[in-house]
């Protein structure tokens, strides 16, 4: 039997299953040139926050401005009411004057586009929470191989144009990916597959260059806690790590 524009219900049935099954096979390819556009987008990210913190290091007599109690990478100080050091230096406000924040509010450079998830003030910390992972004044790093002096920017007459001072936020929280609370590591890893595990991610220099790294070519480097939050991303010098 015909239909009013002459196709059998068999044939019907037929363009039906062609249309779904050619959808089927165009999502995933729509999905991965999303994906393409969110690294670009990160990259952008990553490219300006290594230019502010090289920017601000030229300004301030070669000081790298400093990651929480320089040894948290997806958090910022405020002013913590000290008279010397660490500190008496706003990291917060510091970022104020080269665009990167607000009145503890952070810019949207911040964040990756792959990750649901917006930088934030922590009051009850307090911290300003970061949507990538940051290396800048981070002297020692700490994993699961033990202590070593770190191969982050500190000064920037010690830091090595191949040192990452920003990453993507690749991180294993509470042992497993895509744990811990949503405020600090809602969205990670940042670019993963559909099960959770993590793809890879940006890395930024303190010279300058953004480049992408498949997670096998990653290590876990530092952590503020060794136990509970490993943190992965693409060096090429370690120092004194030999993973």
């Amino acid at each position: 039997m015909r239909g009013r524009h002459g196709f059998t219900l068999i044939e019907l049935l037929v363009v039906v299953s062609l249309i779904v099954l050619l959808i089927a096979l165009l999502l995933p390819a729509l999905g991965q040139t999303r994906e393409v556009g969110r690294r670009t987008s990160c990259a952008s990210n990553l490219k300006q926050i290594s230019n502010t913190a090289t920017a601000y290091a030229t300004d301030n007599h070669g000081t790298v401005l400093s990651a929480r109690f320089r040894t948290v990478q997806i958090a910022f100080n405020g002013y913590r009411g000290a008279a010397t050091g660490d500190d008496a230096v706003d990291w917060v406000d510091a970022w104020g004057p080269l665009g990167l924040t607000n009145d503890d509010i952070p810019s949207p450079v911040w964040d990756c586009p792959s990750r649901d998830f917006k930088s934030q003030w922590e009051p009850s910390f307090p911290q300003l929470i970061i949507g990538y992972q940051y290396f800048g004044g981070i002297r020692t790093w700490m994993n699961d191989s033990g202590t070593f002096k770190s191969a982050s920017p500190v000064t920037a007459s010690t830091a090595n144009p191949s040192w990452a001072i920003a990453a993507d936020a690749v991180m294993r929280v509470d042992g497993q990916w895509g744990g811990g609370r949503g405020t600090a590591f809602g969205g990670m890893p940042a670019h993963q597959e559909p099960d959770g595990t993590p793809i890879g991610g940006n890395q930024a220099t303190w010279g300058g260059q953004v480049y992408w790294k498949p997670f096998e070519e990653m290590t876990f480097n530092h952590s503020w806690n060794v136990a509970a939050r490993q943190g992965y991303w693409h060096q090429e010098d370690l120092g004194e790590f030999s993973p």
